[in-house]
């Protein structure tokens, strides 16, 4: 038991050091994707994709330093250890030290990110059930994607929901927006849930976990502002670009108090750049990618990570032996 923590801890702090590398690599990607002039639905693609890019190297790293010894005592495959004894082994199998330096950085970043994971849930936790209490108030009509209309103040038009994709909307918020900036608006919401971009952003922040939070942070308000682009640009296709304008204007414009940790509402972000793209013209409309592309991605690391187990395993043993 001693020898897999010990191996998990070492894997840890190699993972997270790697990761939080490639993070400041990709951080700096996020300014340069703002003043893009590419369709906001690759934006948000490439936003999301670098996003998820630190946990991907990271958990592939950790799945390349365990696995050796996973196979060894499944008896699928025999631990190289043997075959490489001129340097110290990443192993839970053998009884050779372990580094301390490396044992006690992974103790430490683990419980960092422990303690980044708890406060996350939290946030999550609190944010689903304050618009799960809102909608408790409300009256839901089917259609497409459920609308649920709650009465009063807060003002919200927000699509939310990762299992069950759904809208929630302020009954008095169709006053103030019209009939025909309502529409607008419901169709803006319509793409965020067609996109899947409320469950985009929940998977994008627990991936910001293995990433320094500041890239994390910059990553993910880069995916929201290209994701509510590319909604407008959705909206705007049907309803016409003023009218969705309008209805961003008039939305500014009232409280919006909900939190926002797990749903996007339609004026949470980037007002002044969103009314100057819709007022120039209609903006094109572009399918998102970003499932299909992450969930390759995800899955290419996982194959790499199996096949290239020993050689990426021994080349970290080799690194770690020139660097001691």
């Amino acid at each position: 038991m001693i020898g897999w923590l010990a191996l998990g801890l070492q894997a840890s702090a190699l993972a997270f050091v790697t990761s939080f590398t490639v993070s400041t690599v990709t951080a700096p990607l996020a300014t340069l994707m703002r003043r893009s002039r590419a369709r906001a639905a690759r934006r948000a693609d490439a936003a999301f994709l670098l996003g998820v890019l630190p946990m991907v190297t990271g958990a592939s790293l950790v799945g390349a330093m365990v696995l050796p010894s996973i196979l060894h005592v499944t008896g699928l495959r025999l631990d190289h250890c043997d075959l490489h004894s001129h340097h110290a082994h990443l192993c839970a199998l053998h009884a050779e030290p372990a580094s301390p330096l490396l044992l006690l950085a992974g103790l430490a970043l683990t419980l960092v990110a422990g303690a980044r994971a708890l406060r996350l849930a939290s946030r999550q936790f609190r944010a689903s059930r304050a618009v799960s209490n809102l909608e408790r108030l409300g009256a839901r009509s089917e259609g497409p994607f459920p609308v649920t209309r709650v009465p009063g103040s807060p003002w919200v038009c927000l699509a939310t929901g990762i299992w069950h994709p759904r809208v929630v909307l302020s009954a008095s918020l169709e006053q103030a927006l019209g009939t025909e900036g309502l529409d607008a608006a419901l169709a803006h919401e319509h793409a965020h849930l067609e996109r899947r971009d409320p469950a985009l952003r929940v998977a994008l922040a627990w991936a910001g976990l293995w990433a320094l939070p500041t890239a994390a942070s910059a990553l993910e308000s880069a995916f929201r502002d290209a994701a509510e682009e590319a909604s407008d640009a959705e909206a705007a296709q049907v309803h016409g670009p003023l009218a969705l304008a309008a209805a961003l204007v008039s939305m500014a414009r009232l409280p919006r108090p909900m939190p926002s940790m797990v749903s996007l509402g339609l004026g949470d972000t980037s007002l002044e750049r969103r009314v100057q793209v819709l007022v120039s013209g209609v903006p094109a409309a572009t399918r998102s990618w970003s499932l299909p592309t992450a969930t390759g991605l995800i899955v290419g690391g996982l194959v790499v990570s199996f096949l290239s187990a020993e050689p990426l395993h021994h080349a970290v043993e080799t690194l770690l032996h020139g660097w001691h």
